[in-house]
């Protein structure tokens, strides 16, 4: 669960806004384009930084946006430890932004293919980076600053129901095949 308030924005960056381009049809450098106008726009209100996978996403980052610090969390504990002070994100990494959603952090998602609406699932906005604009994503994102508290406490609420709906089945589940054993 994160700490309230803050201004820290964790940025996950890839430069395909995923980990591959099978039709071959993402522009590369179109992507950058829109990721660098959100952060021009979101940087005089909130303090941004790179959360890098591994030493390859280190490094583009620092190529393609040196005026942004980058942090690569070593440890779990160390993830977590970051991830705690952050207020929203901007993922490309898809399983990121599911997994701040159920720390209470909304975040706008951009990728490539269909795992967009495992995030989408979550009502969190998500983006195609193919057609995603910078107005678009600034629009989503200034809503999600806005309404930041308010959405904390629903992605809580949804984590919450989820772990009792889980319980509940595998409880069932359990007492069912308890009824099997003589």
């Amino acid at each position: 669960e994160t700490e309230a308030g803050g201004n820290l924005v964790l940025v996950n960056y890839m430069p395909k806004g995923g980990h591959y381009d099978f039709n071959r049809d993402i522009d590369e450098a179109a992507w950058d384009g829109v990721l660098a106008e959100v952060l021009q726009q979101l940087a005089p209100e909130f303090q941004i930084v790179f959360l890098c996978h591994d030493r390859r996403e280190e490094q583009l980052a620092g190529e393609r946006f040196p005026q942004h610090e980058r942090r690569r969390p070593e440890t779990p504990a160390a993830y977590a430890a970051l991830a705690r002070q952050a207020a929203l994100g901007l993922f490309n990494r898809l399983h990121a932004a599911v997994a701040f959603a159920g720390m209470g952090i909304p975040s706008v998602a951009v990728g490539n293919d269909t795992r967009l609406g495992m995030v989408a699932e979550y009502g969190l906005p998500v983006f195609d980076v193919r057609t995603c604009t910078a107005e678009a994503v600034l629009a989503a994102f200034t809503d999600l600053a806005r309404r930041r508290s308010a959405e904390r406490r629903r992605l809580l609420a949804l984590r919450a129901e989820g772990q009792q709906q889980y319980e509940q089945a595998v409880g069932s589940a359990w007492r069912a095949g308890a009824d099997l054993v003589p």
